[in-house]
């Protein structure tokens, strides 16, 4: 260099052999002030871009990992050097990225095909069999078989969404719903979706389910599951009720007086096994009309339904007086659910907020503070005038003047 046979730049020095002596001499010479200072590491990164793409000799496989790195790799680079600095061991991850993809699409290439026109199929075949390439191929070659953007579907808990917009709640959940109702696409494609949208699962991880994978519960035909292992996992239906946060700290005790195939009695709705469980609690007719102040509600029903609230649930995620809040809309969003449904199948619905609070935890056997009651509705066939109206119907009383 001082004879002039090397210049004196970071590109010369980049051209050798790195060894630490000529790394020894980049930090003298920018300590001197020689050379303007920069990020050795990115640096280092882009030296490792231009080394493999040199290495690619298809002029196609050349430009897709020319935009892979100036469009994922790098901002990746980037990010990680504005939030805690690039050091050699994220540098390193980034270069495996690039260099699954250059292996990926040599694969694809070998096989007679292109990215644009590859099957999923053969994406799963390589994860398979290169494990070890599976979360650096996923960005690569997203599940192609999802129908979805992968540029818009993102999980809003997943850590490696830099510059792609988060899908809000309502679209994840109504783009999970489309795939269970649509059924003009196939079931594998549909499974696999839901389970991203609804379970935040990467494409990744989903490369060696099959349709044989997909198993109908015995007893429930319409309740599917998924072999992951041992024990089949049975995806219950999609929860129509609303719940803030996600803590479904709703329960609900149902009456029975007078329902097909199931006895009079009182029984608590499970929610793991989507059932109704036998309790020790008096619910009889006279009993909940007592309850309810007399209000005829229950007088002809066919049966009632009481729901409480669990406030640990709500509260380990909201320890704040904001929780009482967020469990009055949802019990309010479940009586209307609950009204709506009955009068669309034929069935009528009432409901009342005013009940004796303390015999009413007594008649339950509820004993923990935690929980507490909050609705009351019942559910029977109406009795209707040809015009549709109801055949009785009181009217509202006249306030009385004190």
């Amino acid at each position: 260099m001082s004879s002039g046979d090397l210049e004196c730049s970071h590109e010369a020095l980049d051209a050798l052999r790195q060894t630490g002596s000529v790394q020894h001499l980049r930090g003298l010479l920018v300590l001197a002030e020689v050379l303007e200072p920069r990020e050795e590491q990115l640096a280092l990164f882009k030296r490792d871009i231009k080394v493999c793409l040199d290495e690619v000799t298809d002029p196609h496989d050349k430009t897709v990992l020319a935009r892979y790195t100036r469009w994922h790799l790098m901002p990746l680079a980037h990010h990680r050097l504005e939030r805690s600095g690039l050091n050699r061991f994220p540098r390193e991850h980034l270069r495996r990225k690039l260099q699954t993809a250059h292996v990926l699409l040599a694969h694809i290439r070998r096989r007679g095909s292109t990215l644009d026109s590859v099957t999923q199929t053969l994406i799963d075949r390589w994860l398979i069999a290169n494990k070890s390439g599976q979360n650096q191929a996923a960005v690569l070659a997203p599940g192609r078989h999802l129908q979805l953007d992968p540029q818009n579907v993102a999980i809003a808990t997943a850590t490696r969404t830099v510059d792609r917009s988060i899908m809000s709640d309502a679209d994840r959940i109504l783009t999970a719903l489309r795939l269970e109702t649509d059924e003009s696409d196939h079931i594998a494609n549909r499974v696999a979706g839901c389970l991203i949208l609804r379970y935040g699962l990467r494409t990744d991880r989903l490369v060696k389910l099959t349709t044989d994978h997909v198993l109908v519960h015995p007893e429930e035909p319409g309740v599917l599951g998924l072999q992951l292992g041992r024990d089949p996992l049975w995806l219950r239906p999609q929860l129509s009720t609303a719940s803030g946060g996600a803590r479904h700290e709703t329960e609900a005790y149902i009456a029975v007086f007078n329902v097909q195939e199931i006895e009079p009695g009182a029984y608590r709705y499970d929610t793991l096994s989507h059932g109704l469980v036998p309790v020790d609690a008096d619910l009889r007719r006279a009993a909940m009309e007592h309850l309810t102040y007399q209000q005829d509600f229950f007088t002809t029903s066919s049966f009632g339904v009481i729901t409480t609230a669990l406030t640990e649930r709500m509260a380990w995620k909201y320890p704040h007086p904001r929780a009482y809040k967020l469990m009055l809309h949802n019990v309010g969003h479940l009586i209307q659910v609950f009204t709506t449904t009955a009068t669309a199948l034929g069935y009528g619905a009432a409901i009342t907020g005013a009940f004796r609070d303390t015999e009413l935890e007594h008649a339950l056997n509820i004993t923990d503070t935690s929980e507490f009651p909050t609705f009351f509705m019942s559910c029977g066939t109406p009795q209707l005038t040809p015009e549709g109206l109801p055949a009785v119907f009181r009217p509202p009383a006249r306030p009385t003047r004190h």
